[in-house]
């Protein structure tokens, strides 16, 4: 779909794509934390795009692929996750009570301004989680006067603006900001009361915060090479937590301060066009999972 405009939209896509997703049988594993798929190419290829100089989706995982792509474009996808998330408690297995549907935006665009300098903008979701356990799942386990999980969700959007600039006709660079938008934290517990009923603990916020971004793109004709880096970020909090009546002096007010530290991501990749029909990529990827401890 084309249009006479200064930003020419050369490729509208609107697609909608299903993942199921599952989840480790421990609640707090990273895998339940990380959301890899960027994009609905990404998706259909593994992830394996950040030596892809070809496909446009491929501006998510290595903004630097921008130089070998003329004109403008822009796509526009939704990705559909169906949680199927459970623990071990040592007493047996217990399915989330958190397993409706996630739709995860996506958004890839960029703009050819000169020959060697282009700017682009990827719109997704790398982060996210939810869990909502039945109650007595943990009781057990915690002991008396500890908060026990019920329900936690961490609902994160990125938005990255970045440029790139083609240093000579096989070799690109790029750098760019990773804003991060905390929409939604809960961390909602009972607190452990042996004696009778459970009190309820409930804590939720939100925030921002600011990373930066690294691409390099080779292209070598059959042979492409690339890199990405994200760095990490920390998401100052701010929210409030509901404790029972009482648990409070009069004095002290319920607003709470946090921050979360998002990991780093390296992500490096070799791709070959063995056919006109066939291209074979290899992605080495590593998260900085030591930055999230807690």
């Amino acid at each position: 779909m084309q249009h006479n405009k200064p930003l020419q939209i050369t490729r509208l896509a609107l697609s909608c794509s299903l993942a199921a997703i599952l989840a480790m049988n421990q609640p707090a594993q990273a895998s339940g934390f990380a959301v890899p798929e960027l994009n609905i190419a990404g998706l259909a290829l593994s992830n394996a795009l950040v030596a892809n100089p070809d496909l446009q989706a491929a501006i998510s995982y290595n903004p630097a692929a921008m130089s070998f792509h003329e004109g403008s474009s822009i796509a526009i996808g939704t990705l559909l996750v169906i949680p199927d998330l459970s623990v071990d408690t040592g007493s047996g297995s217990v399915d989330s009570d958190a397993n409706d549907t996630v739709a995860i935006p996506s958004l890839t665009a960029h703009m050819k301004l000169t020959h060697a300098w282009s700017i682009g903008l990827s719109v997704n979701a790398p982060f996210g989680l939810e869990t909502e356990w039945p109650a007595g799942t943990f009781d057990s386990q915690y002991p008396p006067g500890s908060t026990i999980p019920t329900q936690s969700k961490l609902e994160i959007v990125a938005f990255s603006p970045s440029v790139a600039y083609k240093v000579n006709e096989n070799t690109s660079l790029s750098g760019g900001v990773d804003y991060y938008w905390m929409r939604e934290v809960i961390f909602n517990g009972d607190i452990n009361n042996p004696l009778g009923p459970n009190p309820e603990a409930n804590l939720e916020g939100d925030g921002r915060g600011v990373g930066f971004n690294l691409g390099l793109m080779v292209d070598q004709g059959d042979w492409s090479f690339g890199g990405s880096y994200h760095s990490e970020a920390n998401i100052p909090i701010d929210g409030t937590v509901d404790l029972p009546a009482g648990a409070l002096p009069s004095f002290v007010t319920n607003n709470v301060h946090a921050e979360l530290k998002l990991p780093w991501r390296l992500q490096l990749g070799v791709r070959n066009q063995t056919t006109d029909k066939l291209a074979i990529e290899f992605d080495f990827t590593r998260t900085g999972w030591s930055s999230f401890d807690k």
